[in-house]
């Protein structure tokens, strides 16, 4: 084998190490030059030549048994959607303040990286507005949209690591869609914005945990996103919103 060859140039070295220590010179030939083979050619060795009397202070790394770590975190709260200036939406009202519901997934490598981990999100709100306006013969037109609002996001977040309460920062991209929105004029019902809407989300929250050995957290945060229209090439919708979660 190749390696074999490439690590056999290693055994001079380590008979060079332990030579004070003959009883090696065979398991040295045998070594395989993995970290279980030298954590034992090390212990040996300490076995053979420690003669004092005292007692001696042995160190070993342990690999972490899962560097990764996903922790799961779904979520409730409240979103507040607003129309910037120039939007295609054709609203002719603000929307209304509607629940927001989802879950966060965030992979962190402990071992390398545990202050930044790598978030993907999934969130359902509601969107609604209601106008009215007056016509020449006093009649009144009543307009109502509604619609949900399906959101995907892919993030990083940056944690502080230590103690028990946890600030954390995140931002990405977010990717919304409107589904079963309707239009309705005077009842009379018309589909209203189809289409995918790209977009940016920040956000910032407080992750307390619930004991120092164990994941579990309870978090909340507060977020704002703004959604662009590719077609028409403008603004489309701004959201702020405020959820509260439990981390597992």
């Amino acid at each position: 084998m190749q390696f074999k060859g490439e690590t056999d140039r290693y055994i001079p070295l380590l008979h060079y190490a332990f030579k004070d220590c003959p009883s090696l010179n065979a398991q040295i030939d045998q070594a395989k030059f993995n970290r279980k083979d030298l954590i034992n050619i090390t212990k040996k060795y300490h076995e053979e030549m420690c003669t004092s009397q005292m007692d001696c202070i042995e160190f070993e790394t342990h690999e972490a048994k899962r560097s990764i770590q996903l922790d799961v975190t779904p979520y409730i709260g409240i979103i507040q959607y607003k129309i910037p200036s120039g939007s295609s939406i054709g609203l002719y009202s603000s929307p209304d303040l509607s629940f927001l519901a989802g879950v966060t997934f965030a992979i962190t490598n402990k071992r390398w990286m545990s202050a930044f981990s790598g978030c993907f999100d999934v969130s359902l709100s509601r969107i609604t507005s209601s106008a009215q306006s007056l016509n020449e013969d006093n009649s009144i037109n009543v307009f109502k949209h509604s619609g949900t609002m399906l959101s995907g996001k892919l993030g990083i977040r940056y944690t502080y690591p230590k103690g028990m309460i946890r600030p954390f920062a995140e931002l990405g991209i977010d990717i919304s869609s409107i589904l079963n929105g309707k239009e309705k004029r005077n009842e009379r019902s018309e589909k209203w914005m189809d289409g995918i809407f790209p977009g940016y989300y920040a956000n910032a929250g407080i992750n307390f945990k619930l004991s120092r050995k164990n994941k579990q957290m309870i978090s909340v945060r507060a977020q704002f996103k703004s959604l662009r229209d590719v077609v028409e090439k403008c603004s489309f919708l701004d959201g702020w919103s405020s959820v509260i979660g439990y981390t597992f």
